[in-house]
């Protein structure tokens, strides 16, 4: 049996993956029952707002929103208590996640300012 990491760093690999709700549900399987999960992935809504297609890559699956992201985490075992903008590409965001299911991290008052609240943010 494998050790469960307290502490996992998927920084721009979202984007790259094919099957994605397998990547993420891989993550919830290798995670500590307390542990957090780092994910970055450029922004969709500033690549967008920004027209930065020039950024937008052959090799990439996917570019995804905050609500796209919540509802792939959500519907693999993970909860996203805060989420932070980052300059990285023009605009990405940093997810911290942890297990729905054991997982005692209070949600971010910022998580919900960011627009999981129906904003398209």
């Amino acid at each position: 049996k494998f050790k469960k990491f307290k502490f996992i760093v998927a920084r721009n690999v979202l984007a790259h993956v094919p099957n994605i709700n397998d990547f993420v549900k891989g993550f919830y399987e290798i995670l500590n029952p307390e542990g957090v999960a780092t994910f970055e992935n450029p922004h969709l809504l500033e690549l967008a707002k920004g027209k930065q297609f020039d950024t937008i890559y052959h090799e990439h699956f996917s570019y995804l929103s905050l609500i796209s992201v919540n509802e792939i985490f959500k519907n693999n075992g993970l909860t996203i208590f805060d989420v932070e903008k980052i300059p990285v590409h023009g605009g990405s965001l940093r997810y911290y996640a942890q297990k729905s299911d054991t997982g005692r991290r209070f949600v971010s008052n910022r998580r919900y300012c960011m627009g999981l609240w129906g904003q398209l943010w």
